[in-house]
C-alpha cells in the first residue's frame, strides 16, 4: 500500500520553454511531469494525486532536482501527506496563489 500524498506544482510562466527543455534530456522526468499534466490546463501546473513520492523514486528524483536548479520565487510546491500536519512547501507557493486550506467533511 505505502504513504501517499498529494502533490501540486506551479511554474512561472517564462520557465515553460526550459522546463520543455529539461524534459527532452531526461525521460524520467518528462514521465513524471506528464502525468501531472493530465489533470490541469494549464502549461505551468501539474498536480499528482494520490501518489507515492518517495525520494527513492527515479521520477521523484528528476521533478526534485529540476525544483533545485529552480531559483525559490520560479515555482510554488505543495506535498500534503496522508498524515495531520505532514504538508512540505517549497519556492514560492502564496506567489502562485497556492494555498492550503484545513476543513471537516461530516
Amino acid at each position: 500500500m505505502g504513504y501517499r500524498s498529494d502533490v501540486y506544482l506551479r511554474i512561472a510562466e517564462p520557465l515553460v520553454e526550459v522546463v520543455d527543455a529539461a524534459r527532452k534530456l531526461d525521460e524520467n522526468l518528462d514521465k513524471m511531469l506528464s502525468k501531472g499534466a493530465k489533470l490541469c490546463k494549464e502549461k505551468t501546473d501539474f498536480n499528482w494525486g494520490w501518489v507515492k513520492w518517495y525520494d527513492s523514486y527515479p521520477e521523484v528524483q528528476a521533478v526534485e532536482s529540476l525544483l533545485s536548479m529552480l531559483q525559490e520565487d520560479d515555482y510554488g510546491f505543495i506535498r500534503i501527506g496522508e498524515e495531520d500536519g505532514d504538508i512540505d512547501r517549497q519556492g514560492c507557493p502564496s506567489d502562485y496563489d497556492m494555498y492550503v486550506q484545513t476543513s471537516v467533511d461530516w
